[in-house]
Parts: C-alpha cells; structure tokens; sequence
C-alpha cells in the first residue's frame, strides 16, 4: 500500500513538473513572438512603424544612404515626405524608437538620436522586402504609401 502511494506521489510530481515546463515554455513563446513582432509607437495622433527585435545572431548588413524631411505622411505616419522627385515613404523605425510629443514637437527618438517633423535626416536603408507585410498595421490615411527601414545616420 505505501508502495503505490509512493508511486502515485512520484507520478503527481512528475506531472506538476511537466505542467510547469509546458506552462514556461509558453510563456517564452508568447514573450518572443511580442518582442520580435513589428508595432506601431503612437504619440499626439501620429504613429512610427517600428520593426520587431531580430533573433538573428549575424547583424551585418549592407545598404544605401536615404536623406529627406521627416514629414506625417497622411496627416498621421512619420515617414520621407514627398518631393517633386519622390514620393513620401512611410519609415520603418528600427526596434526601440520612440515617438514622443506631439503637433510641431513631435520627435522620433532612434539609435541615439532624436529629430522632429520638418527637419532633414540622413540614414541608410538595407531596402529590405520584407517591410511591406508591415503594412497592415498602417492606419487607412497610410495605406497608399511604400514603406522603407531607415536607420538613422551618425
């Protein structure tokens, strides 16, 4: 008798153990799926497309200069505003930009540097394809323009 008790507080625990495992393990899950998933910062009506953390243990990369004037594009998306050469682009901001402020003292806060609607910026853009499946998150005064990932100059 004691043996099977034995036996059956050993299988409880074993089964506590294995709920408790399978329970963490989805919580990890969930975690990675939000911090690798792209999202809209929201700030004074405006919004930031801001690109979800990589898992990628390699982070070269290549790619081209961009320049223009931080416009809201829509009335509400930070992004390239339109030039008689281009149209505006709505930019993907990479992990851990910030919007902040709002009307004429809305900024982007970005690897380090911050910069305002209106002003001019430099950076360098890998052109990556996969940004456009972020365009889901736009809101529908946006849906008609491209994105493109923009890093911020030095």
């Amino acid at each position: 008798m004691q043996r099977q008790a034995a036996g059956s507080m050993v299988k409880r625990r074993w089964l506590v153990a294995a709920g408790a495992v399978i329970g963490l393990a989805a919580v990890v899950l969930l975690f990675l799926r939000w911090w690798t998933s792209p999202r809209l910062e929201e700030s004074g009506g405006a919004v930031a497309v801001v690109d979800g953390r990589s898992l990628s243990l390699v982070q070269a990369s290549s790619g081209v200069g961009i320049s223009g004037r931080l416009g809201l594009l829509g009335g509400r998306c930070v992004g390239l505003a339109a030039t008689a050469d281009s149209p505006g682009r709505v930019i993907v901001w990479p992990p851990g930009t910030t919007l902040q402020g709002e009307g004429a003292d809305l900024r982007v806060e970005s690897g380090g540097h911050s910069v305002r609607i209106g002003e001019a910026v430099e950076g360098g853009s890998e052109q990556r394809q996969d940004v456009g499946g972020h365009a889901s998150l736009l809101p529908p005064e946006c849906s008609a323009f491209r994105l493109v990932d923009v890093s911020l100059g030095r």
